[in-house]
């Protein structure tokens, strides 16, 4: 845990910030559960009343419409400004051994195999990774330009027909992971930005994390990633880009599809120092909290998509999945 909370990262969120981050407990007692069609599944829940769900089509729907929340400037979207308020940040800690892998997302089998792992042997508290997780209650999309209904390129930045802003969502996870090799120093950074990342490896000579490679996907437009990560006492120095809270390496505007342009801006506006206030879990252990298993959206489900739902061009997508996901960035 000290080197947890030792290597948690500095995170600037942008100087035009609207949406900040929040803790799950505001965002739990301001949504209820619906499926995707909207039925009202149950309408309270919180850190220790919230029923287990064998069901992944289920979302954290907002007990109010969107339109009245984000007229209302002090509602629970625009989140907490962390230079007002001490706002957490949840480190999800994964153990290594020698023997075996622990990155099963099924609570029981995983603490059957820790307490089975743990009669044999004790692992070496230096081989583990950690990812921290942020959340945001509202994710703001970006503006594309559009011809009628149609979406269409810009021509030297001007845009012949009207700008759309297509993709927000209420519920935003952000992560960053660490991955330590018996040093207490991490030998390897992923960083995630939207549905891709970067990974960085640890230079403990120069103190700095340079870039090493794109995440393996299908995704055919990979963005550039800035080449290091700078680290300052031991925390690593990111960027919360503008309305879409993906985690870069440096200032500046990051462009992460060229068809439609996209791109994120990032820039030293707050502070977020997210080692002040850490929530820590361990995989397996008995004291996680319920909602860290809910397997449905943390979000309300997509709507306004016209002729364009299946290429995502919606004014509003799904909320994400949850921070137990089948694709761990470090294996043991």
């Amino acid at each position: 845990k000290q080197l947890v909370t030792q290597w948690a990262p500095l995170i600037w969120i942008s100087p035009e910030e609207k949406h900040f981050p929040t803790n799950v407990e505001t965002f739990l007692r301001n949504v209820q559960v619906s499926d995707e069609t909207g039925k009202l599944v149950i309408s309270s829940i919180n850190e220790t009343h919230f029923p287990q769900f064998d069901s992944k089509s289920l979302f954290l729907v907002t007990k109010h419409s969107l339109e009245s929340l984000r007229d209302e400037q002090s509602s629970f979207l625009y989140g907490h400004n962390p230079r007002q308020h001490s706002v957490p940040i949840y480190a999800m800690i994964s153990p290594c051994t020698p023997y075996t892998s622990f990155r099963s997302s099924d609570f029981n089998s995983l603490r059957n195999d820790i307490n089975a792992l743990y009669g044999k042997t004790e692992p070496n508290r230096l081989f583990f990774s950690v990812t921290y997780w942020a959340f945001y209650p509202y994710n703001q999309g970006k503006k594309i330009c559009f011809i009628g209904k149609v979406p269409t390129l810009t021509f030297f930045g001007t845009c012949f027909g009207h700008m759309k802003t297509i993709g927000s969502h209420v519920g935003d996870w952000e992560h960053i992971s660490l991955s330590f090799r018996g040093k207490p120093f991490p030998s390897e950074m992923y960083l995630a930005v939207h549905d891709t990342g970067g990974y960085y490896r640890f230079d403990r000579h120069r103190r700095h994390f340079k870039f090493d490679s794109h995440r393996a996907s299908k995704r055919v437009q990979k963005p550039k990633f800035p080449p290091i990560v700078r680290v300052q006492t031991e925390h690593p120095i990111l960027f919360a880009a503008d309305g879409s809270h993906g985690l870069w390496a440096a200032p500046g505007e990051h462009e992460y599809v060229k068809i439609p342009h996209l791109t994120d801006k990032c820039g030293y506006g707050i502070p977020w120092k997210t080692w002040e206030n850490l929530k820590m879990f361990t995989l397996g252990s008995d004291d996680t909290p319920k909602w860290l298993y809910f397997k449905g959206k943390w979000g309300n489900p997509t709507t306004n998509c016209g002729l364009f739902k299946k290429f995502g061009l919606c004014e509003h997508t799904d909320g994400p999945p949850g921070i137990l996901r089948n694709r761990q960035e470090f294996q043991c």
